[in-house]
């Protein structure tokens, strides 16, 4: 709540529901790495697969007629705002170790 958007799962016996990220993920994997490439410097590597990505961005979409850069700006537009102010999804306590090494915290013991 806190960035203002609400989260939904995905159930995992149900393929319907994750079919589309499948497919878009399963279509990178067979046109940026197969073959599998061979990696002699990392950074160069991600220099390649970034110019590889942007020129399939600059691409058009199979139904839209439009490049995939343009109707992603145009989505932009539609994004709500990400709060600015950054939310610690962390407590903090002190706590001490017992002489069996563990830590209670919350009604449970932990193995420090």
């Amino acid at each position: 709540t806190h960035y203002g958007f609400s989260i939904k799962f995905c159930n995992p016996g149900s393929g319907h529901e994750k079919g589309n990220v499948e497919n878009k993920v399963g279509t990178i994997r067979r046109n940026l790495f197969v073959p599998e490439p061979t990696i002699n410097h990392l950074g160069t590597f991600n220099l390649d697969l970034l110019k590889k990505c942007s020129e399939r961005n600059q691409g058009q979409h199979y139904r839209l007629k439009k490049s995939i850069d343009a109707l992603f700006e145009q989505e932009k537009l539609l994004m709500a705002p990400v709060n600015k102010i950054p939310f610690d999804t962390a407590r903090y306590e002190s706590r001490k170790v017992n002489k069996f090494g563990l830590v209670e915290f919350g009604g449970c013991r932990y193995s420090a």
